[in-house]
């Protein structure tokens, strides 16, 4: 091969693993991905596919590849097959890292229905992604077509962790994580659409595999991830959803139950409940109808027991409010930690200047004000390529005390991004909350039909620097 993939291909070739209406889909499948992926990432992908019947290019799953297997039924019930998978997962990670870590650049997509134990565990904990649907019969399972709603928002989640599986290869500041609890079957759409929303944030979703544990295990792993999160989120819809490992409760359920446990013990310890920022919120959807016994009373319960659930928030609110409480509450979280920090940085605080390129001139009137008030100030350095640029941006906005935007009146969509940019600033890893964001507009286009976040300071003067005081005194604030 003249050129590593970037992304590897897993699934059955022989015909007798495929139907005629399953060959059909993977085909089409094939060249939808490839568009998504194409126009996603920015760059031409290099795709290959790897069957049971090429089995000599395993080899390059040792490249730094992402890896996608997709499995039916029909192909991993046939032993030749699993043992071709067998040989697939001693190719991926280091044969003693632990198999829910070792797939961290590996995904699956569900053709229908199947028993997981029969896929090795470095498969078996991959994250899955379903684009099968429940058919007319009990029992049966029907593959969802680019006709079908699902189909696209699926395919984008896929090619979206495979983006964010490259950013966080070359990040240079660590993603804030959140745990999202699963759901029951009738609130994945309002689940995947959460999720695919704060991983636009720059949030880190966990989990970030397929939870296939013992209950025993699944405990640990789940309050493993909820001890590094800043939030947990618990969707609680119609549906109580299906028994876990013979647990006697959902899955859903369970995560709940960890979760609650996890928050009592830190409750109990002043210590732990010092050092931990974890919130949790229960979103329940405003539209409740012909709601399984089990999950009326869960619920129930949930509402009884609220005053005894600490760090906890119950909200019954249409899905777009969530989102901005979910950001809310992960602002909280940080102003608490900057609250509870009984360390000062060291040295000056630093000041981020945004600007154009057409500004490089002009924006240093305005550095050299902020410095002469004993502040440091920094920018981008337009001479670095465009990844570097990206980097170094990420991480300013990661390290920053305050950043200010300067708009010349060149291009409302660049002003709008950089605001949106500084929204984000959480989810890069931010130790603390920006004690200022402002924008700082000098041209003809003074934006004053944009309803700009309230905690924005916003100065409209030619000569911006007439009005640092602004500025300054939320700077000053905390000294």
């Amino acid at each position: 091969m003249d050129q590593n993939p970037n992304i590897v291909l897993v699934q059955p070739g022989s015909k007798n693993l495929l139907t005629d209406d399953l060959q059909s889909w993977m085909s089409h499948f094939s060249k939808h991905f490839n568009l998504v992926l194409n126009r996603v990432l920015g760059s031409e992908q290099k795709i290959i596919q790897i069957t049971e019947g090429n089995i000599k290019d395993l080899k390059v799953l040792k490249e730094n590849c992402t890896i996608v297997f997709l499995v039916h039924s029909k192909s991993v019930q046939d032993k030749g097959y699993q043992d071709f998978l067998s040989k697939v997962a001693g190719s991926i990670g280091s044969p003693e890292a632990d198999a829910s870590e070792s797939c961290w650049n590996s995904m699956k997509i569900n053709l229908s229905k199947y028993e997981y134990n029969q896929l090795p565990d470095r498969i078996k904990f991959c994250m899955g992604y379903d684009l099968y649907r429940e058919g007319e019969q009990e029992g049966t399972t029907q593959l969802v077509s680019a006709e079908d709603k699902d189909y696209w928002p699926r395919l984008l989640d896929l090619v979206m962790d495979i983006k964010l599986i490259r950013l966080r290869d070359s990040a240079t500041v660590e993603q804030v994580p959140i745990y999202l609890a699963s759901s029951a079957s009738d609130e994945k759409l309002n689940w995947y659409q959460l999720r695919r929303e704060l991983m636009g944030f720059g949030y880190k979703i966990l989990p970030d595999v397929d939870l296939h544990y013992s209950t025993g295990d699944l405990k640990s792993y789940v309050q493993r991830c909820v001890d590094k999160s800043y939030l947990s989120i618990h969707i609680l819809g119609n549906e109580y959803g299906k028994e876990y490992a013979g647990s006697g409760k959902s899955l859903p359920d369970l995560q709940f139950q960890y979760v609650t446990e996890y928050i009592d013990t830190i409750h109990s310890d002043p210590d732990l409940e010092n050092q931990s920022n974890l919130q949790r919120l229960i979103w329940i959807p405003l539209e409740t109808t012909n709601m399984d016994e089990k999950q009326e009373e869960l619920i129930q319960q949930v509402k009884r027991d609220i005053e005894k659930l600490h760090r906890t928030e119950i909200v019954q609110v249409p899905i777009e409010l969530l989102k901005t409480l979910v950001l809310n509450k992960l602002q909280e979280s940080e102003s608490k930690k900057l609250e509870s920090s009984k360390v000062k940085k060291d040295g000056k605080k630093l000041v981020y200047l945004i600007h154009e390129k057409s500004d490089e001139g002009s924006i240093e009137v305005l550095s050299k004000g902020i410095q002469a008030s004993g502040f440091e100030t920094t920018k981008i350095p337009f001479g670095s390529d465009q990844e570097s640029l990206l980097g170094l941006h990420k991480a300013f906005l990661a390290e920053c005390d305050g950043a200010i935007i300067q708009y010349s009146g060149n291009s409302r969509s660049w002003l709008m991004s950089k605001v949106k940019d500084l929204q984000k600033a959480p989810g890069l890893g931010r130790r603390n909350p920006m004690l200022v964001q402002s924008v700082v507009i000098k041209g003809n286009d003074k934006a004053e039909d944009v309803v700009f976040p309230p905690n924005m300071v916003i100065i409209r003067d030619k000569d911006p620097e007439k009005h640092l005081d602004l500025i300054l005194k939320k700077l000053n604030e905390s000294k």
